[in-house]
């Protein structure tokens, strides 16, 4: 029987810890292919994709950069098995991955139904990850901002988180965001967020939003007002590995104080 080899590189928005787990966890492998995955992932191990569609071994198994694997398709003539080499590679600071697959000994007969599968494959952990780390801004947002539960940075939050909010002084990591969202709900305890638009780009969530809000309790400095007021915010999460690691805020503080009487726009 002749065989051919398939070889191909991908980017991923997740760290090779993030993505060895995806690949090797029977509920996470479940959860991005859409079908029923049973995996036993160490040296001889056995796996099954797809509802049984593919099945094989693994031949080497090394932690967050390496996967070696036989299998086959049921497709295939009796007893005829591909090799499949996974290489997971840290890019820049880890955030993402590059995956390098080779896979050795397809039918030639069969390549192109190999091809466009490693596509759909890919694609549907791609889409996975994007949709982890929009869940735990989704998350976030909701706990934080409308429901006033600052201890959810405990969960969301990373410790070192770094910090990028225009108040002097505020400091880093979880207790700086605690301190934000006490100062924003405590000048306007019924504020409630509405995101406008999201998007994402690598490990970014970035988002745009609109609060509405009553200044009932002091703001830096400043008395209630009993003033409504409504603002923009803009905002960009770096989520990497199901954890807010990096915040920038930009609320728009200008067009609240003219709201509040504090900022008086020049005539005409």
């Amino acid at each position: 029987m002749q065989t051919t080899t398939f070889h191909q590189t991908v980017t991923l928005d997740g760290s090779p810890r993030m993505v060895f787990t995806m690949l090797t966890d029977t509920a996470r492998h479940s959860e991005f292919t859409g079908a029923r995955s049973v995996i036993d992932a160490k040296v001889d191990g056995s796996f099954s994709y797809f509802d049984g569609a593919i099945t094989g071994t693994f031949r080497e198994v090394v932690r967050d950069e390496r996967l070696v694997q036989t299998l086959r398709a049921g497709s295939w003539p009796e007893g005829h098995r591909a090799t499949v080499t996974t290489e997971l590679r840290p890019r820049g600071d880890g955030a993402r991955t590059d995956v390098r697959v080779l896979e050795t000994g397809i039918p030639v007969e069969e390549i192109e139904a190999v091809q466009a599968g490693w596509r759909q494959y890919w694609d549907g952990l791609y889409q996975t990850l994007r949709a982890r780390k929009i869940e735990v801004v989704d998350r976030f947002v909701e706990e934080y901002k409308n429901r006033h539960n600052w201890d959810i940075v405990d969960e969301l939050v990373a410790e070192d988180c770094k910090v990028h909010i225009p108040l002097p002084g505020l400091p880093q990591g979880r207790e700086g965001m605690r301190i934000n969202g006490r100062m924003v709900c405590g000048a306007f305890p019924d504020v409630r967020v509405v995101r406008e638009f999201l998007a994402t780009e690598g490990d970014l969530v970035i988002e745009r939003a609109h609060a509405k809000a009553t200044h009932r309790g002091p703001l830096l400095g400043m008395a209630p007002t009993g003033k409504p007021v409504t603002w923009s915010e803009l905002h960009a999460y770096r989520v990497v590995d199901g954890m807010i690691t990096e915040v920038w805020s930009e609320p728009d503080l200008l067009g609240m104080l003219v709201q509040l009487g504090v900022v008086q726009l020049p005539a005409g």
